[in-house]
């Protein structure tokens, strides 16, 4: 069967739209709209009503033992607007409430969006604000639902993934059971971050994120990661952290195929200290020449003078010279003490 076009439908749609033209001439502007709400309307009113015959159905196969406990009406916030079916609640033998149209279509009792619309508002809310999501699922010809509705949809979603994450470092940390890669690397290059960011109730929490990548090439004038995988934690400890991450990795890349790791950091060392978790033959670790400039320049008592010529001297002369020339100011008070 053809699903892009069910010629009654269409066929229905088209004598509903030459009759609002005939009766009232409007622009192009104005039939588009007018043809996507019926369009919409009319799907929203088909899905209702097949949910309903589908329940008629398993209500005829129902389980040997089972009762009719009642008929409920059932509404959910759809890519198509507001979608309400009536379906039967059974009562097993044991006395357990079923509902087998819900379960049959996973359907999570109580859960008032779809799962399309809640694609639409965990993918557009990770981008715009909450509010103006729910505005766009509106605009698109879908249900009028709320910000707190979009939050609580990328809340559920981040819930998930973290599950996901933690469930991946349990199974290869724990049960020695590594995760199934799509490809293979002999060496992986890998950066590890952290930002604190404040949270709804005033307190802050730190956003943990790796990516690593089978090197770089260049696409016009800029470079390009080769086959990068992310991950992002929100106050993960930094072992469970570090777990994560290198299951994480094997989602990409066959661990037992690695050969050479290195990570570059900023230098704190809950990042520095990851290359002791990275379990492979050969694991280096890099600090950028940004925070290195940055962490000798501090060691001057006077930022612009002393810490200039620090930052000069390593990269110059390298990290020999520029401790050489730390010990220097120490003995001439120029450098901070314990620098």
């Amino acid at each position: 069967m053809n699903l892009s076009i069910v010629p009654g439908a269409a066929a229905a749609l088209e004598a509903a739209l030459s009759e609002l033209m005939a009766s009232s001439p409007a622009g192009f502007a104005q039939l588009e709209e007018a043809a996507k709400r019926m369009a919409l309307a009319s799907c929203a009113e088909a899905l209702s009503r097949a949910l309903e015959a589908r329940d008629r159905e398993l209500l005829a196969s129902r389980p040997s033992g089972s009762r009719v406990h009642s008929r409920r009406p059932r509404t959910l916030a759809t890519t198509m607007g507001d979608v309400t079916f009536r379906r039967t609640l059974l009562l097993d033998a044991a006395g357990n409430t079923l509902c087998p149209l819900d379960e049959g279509l996973g359907l999570p009792l109580g859960d008032r969006v779809s799962p399309a619309a809640r694609e639409f508002l965990v993918t557009c809310g990770a981008d715009v604000p909450f509010a103006r999501t729910a505005r766009l699922l509106e605009m698109a010809g879908g249900a009028a639902v709320s910000a707190t509705t979009v939050m609580n949809s990328l809340r559920r979603a981040g819930e998930a993934v973290a599950e996901m994450e933690r469930s991946a470092a349990r199974d290869l940390y724990r049960d020695g059971a590594p995760p199934e890669a799509d490809s293979v690397a002999e060496e992986v290059l890998a950066e590890a971050d952290g930002t604190y960011v404040r949270m709804r109730d005033g307190s802050t929490a730190e956003v943990k994120a790796v990516v690593a990548y089978a090197g770089k090439e260049r696409e016009g004038r800029r470079a390009r990661r080769v086959a990068p995988v992310r991950l992002g934690c929100v106050d993960e400890a930094p072992g469970d952290f570090w777990e994560q991450a290198v299951a994480q990795v094997g989602r990409r890349f066959d661990l037992a195929r690695v050969r050479r790791v290195h990570l570059g950091t900023d230098g704190e060392a809950q990042y520095v200290n990851g290359i002791s978790r990275l379990r492979f033959p050969d694991a280096a670790g890099h600090i950028d020449p940004f925070h290195v400039a940055r962490a000798v320049a501090s060691c001057a008592v006077d930022r612009a003078s002393g810490g200039a010529a620090l930052a000069d001297a390593v990269r110059s002369l390298g990290p020999e010279a520029c401790a050489d020339l730390i010990d220097d100011m120490l003995e001439d008070g120029t450098a901070r003490e314990g620098a």
